[in-house]
């Protein structure tokens, strides 16, 4: 029964943070408050379900959560460090900018993205009996790449 409690005290807390400064009711927010609660439920599911480590379980539930010990967290702990990314050196480092936007971490994802598309063709000639050329895999890899540049995912890198 406290469960049940909690969770509508927490949704309401969640609400209000939907409302603008002016008093008016935002309904995208809304949208997306209860977009991110579900993706937020399918990632916990994944990451706890899956047979890995407890360590890298525990790690990947405190990036879900944005509170991996990167240097802004302990900024806010009061503990004394370097503010910089310990990869590039160029941006405050942060969970979000260490495992998503830091130029090293997007070449990373460039090459899985790659491996995928890689992945998927070979399954499309295998089970759908279609194939491109590797001129046309390269630009499909292009492609989508741009499209994640586009929709902010990735950063322009050397």
């Amino acid at each position: 029964m406290n469960s049940i409690a909690y969770q509508k005290v927490s949704l309401y807390r969640q609400v209000w943070a939907c409302i603008t400064a002016d008093g008016n009711y935002n309904a995208a927010s809304v949208y997306e408050l209860f977009l991110l609660a579900r993706l937020r439920s399918q990632c916990a599911q994944l990451i706890w379900q899956k047979r890995a480590p407890s360590r890298i379980k525990f790690f990947m539930w405190l990036a879900t959560k944005g509170r991996c010990l990167t240097a802004d967290n302990l900024q806010k702990r009061g503990w004394p460090h370097d503010a910089s990314c310990g990869l590039c050196n160029a941006e405050m480092e942060s969970c979000n900018h260490l495992l998503m936007k830091c130029p090293l971490t997007n070449r990373v994802w460039r090459m899985l993205m790659v491996c995928w598309f890689i992945w998927k063709e070979r399954n499309a000639r295998i089970f759908e009996h279609v194939s491109k050329s590797a001129t046309q895999l390269f630009w499909a890899i292009r492609e989508e790449i741009i499209i994640w540049r586009e929709a902010g995912i990735f950063k322009q890198v050397d």
